[in-house]
């Protein structure tokens, strides 16, 4: 059994019941209890992204003295692992920032099941938390919550480009639109597309009794309007 599932208490239920059936199941993303894991290495990703971010706030903003907010859009139901999506972000900005307290500046908000009404809700909130807030660097855990995120800026009559650094995550299609329309600074590719080529050899694997390595890491890149191209062509 593949399986994607967000809730990492269900994929603990959903893992007691195919072990008891003698099912081998291969987790997706999140990880699942007993079962090999097929994704992105969460904290590898976070700490590209955060970065990322951190040499846009110096080349656009000057500085750390530059930021009025950074948000993280979080999704604390998917579990521990994938909170380090974002909790990454935050500590490469303490990296790349020594001598500050970037804490003081970092806004954590659960944006629900990563979806993106939920996210704008989420970003409705800390906007309204914030009203004097002017350069905002934020992220999200996908793709979705992202442009959640970005519509409720704009909905606030807040969104001015030189003002947002958004760092998106997946660079799935949405994504991809993101960094082109700018409303995305740059995203960490997961290259979903390229999921099939490793979780099907490894659930045959599994079906065969043959051993699979615990952990299977995608490989990701820092996307950017200079090299999307060079990735996903229009053409």
């Amino acid at each position: 059994f593949i399986e994607f599932q967000a809730d990492s208490k269900v994929n603990s239920m959903i893992a007691a019941k195919y072990r008891s059936a003698g099912i081998p199941i291969l987790a997706i993303d999140i990880p699942i209890p007993s079962a090999p894991f097929m994704g992105i290495d969460n904290w590898g990703v976070a700490m590209m992204a955060g970065v990322a971010m951190a040499d846009l706030i110096k080349e656009r903003w000057g500085g750390w003295d530059g930021v009025d907010m950074v948000v993280l859009l979080q999704v604390p139901a998917g579990g521990e692992v994938n909170m380090l999506r974002s909790e990454g972000v935050a500590a490469a900005l303490k990296e790349e920032f020594p001598g500050v307290d970037v804490e003081k500046k970092i806004v954590r908000m659960d944006g629900g099941m990563g979806q993106t009404e939920e996210a704008k809700r989420a970003m409705d909130d800390v906007l309204a938390a914030y009203p004097d807030a002017k350069r905002i660097a934020f992220t999200a855990v996908n793709d979705q919550c992202l442009a959640g995120g970005v519509a409720a800026i704009q909905s606030a009559g807040r969104w001015v480009e030189e003002d947002m650094i958004g760092i998106t995550l997946g660079v799935d299609e949405l994504g991809q639109s993101l960094i082109r329309d700018k409303l995305a600074a740059a995203g960490i590719a997961y290259f979903p597309e390229n999921y099939g080529k490793y979780c099907i050899p490894a659930a045959v694997a599994l079906m065969n009794g043959e051993p699979v390595p615990p952990y299977i890491y995608m490989t990701n890149e820092v996307i950017t309007l200079d090299n999307i191209d060079d990735y996903y062509s229009q053409n």
